[in-house]
């Protein structure tokens, strides 16, 4: 690693093994590294966690990848922000605390997955190079605090399911910033993902969206602006016009008992 890149040994507390090398940082089963509140960057390198991390309130950017593998710990801590480029594996336990995941541009990465179901604070995916972002066939990624979506003009966000035809679950909260995205195969099982129509948010949908826009939870369009008054059936259109004809009767019965009367 280059001298700004290796910023990050100031005041990092290292128990066990870790290896720092060209291929990012990776922390060994039964190690346990604090990166306090250090600057880092990692070059495009991956981050690792066999053992424990402990981001705090460090700010870490240029990951390629994160990968926590089962019986790992990768803790997020305080006002803690990583930035990312590819993928997020996520089998072991990921605690998100109040910190920001942010998915960028960047390391020749057109495609980032979210693996293993995680939960995130804050979440953030930023493109304006069309990148895809994939989720979890039938597994659930939570956010819960913001959600940000975002694509550019030319360029959308593409979320997609690991497997076509399948649902992959989002459950997020009301705040959202989503715009210039491009989803199929989508569930929300929190609040309802961008809750407009598709042109409200730049964005395009590309099928099987449940929960999303206009989409309700069976999948089907229910634009409140598109709403008919429900039809009435053959009986009751029939009861409503006897009904009708009888108040008309009665009007005209009490116009003629109330005319004006004559004169002796």
């Amino acid at each position: 690693m280059n001298s700004d890149s290796m910023r990050w040994i100031v005041g990092l507390g290292v128990l066990g093994s870790v290896l720092a090398h060209a291929g990012g940082i990776q922390v060994g089963a039964g190690s346990t590294v604090s990166f306090g509140d250090a600057i880092v960057s990692m070059g495009c390198n991956d981050l690792v966690a066999a053992g424990q991390i402990q981001v705090s309130s460090a700010h870490i950017s240029t990951i390629n990848d994160i990968n926590i593998p089962a019986g790992g710990i990768l803790d997020a801590g305080a006002a803690s922000d990583l930035t990312m480029t590819g993928d997020f594996e996520g089998e072991g336990s990921f605690n998100a605390g109040t910190g920001v995941v942010n998915i960028v541009d960047g390391c020749g990465n057109g495609t980032s997955h979210i693996g293993g179901g995680v939960s995130f604070n804050d979440l953030a995916v930023l493109t304006g190079t069309g990148k895809n972002l994939v989720l979890d066939a039938g597994k659930t990624t939570t956010v819960t605090g913001k959600i940000t979506l975002q694509g550019a003009s030319g360029n959308l966000l593409k979320i997609r399911s690991t497997v076509a035809g399948t649902t992959a679950q989002i459950s997020a909260t009301d705040v959202q910033a989503i715009d210039y995205v491009d989803v199929a195969d989508s569930r929300a099982v929190g609040a309802v993902m961008a809750p407009d129509k598709p042109s409200k948010f730049h964005s395009v949908v590309s099928g099987n969206l449940f929960r999303w826009f206009f989409f309700d939870a069976t999948g089907r369009w229910d634009d409140p602006s598109m709403r008919q008054i429900p039809a009435l059936s053959t009986l009751s259109l029939g009861t409503l016009a006897l009904l009708l004809a009888c108040l008309a009767v009665r009007r005209i019965g009490v116009k003629r008992f109330s005319g004006p009367a004559t004169k002796a």
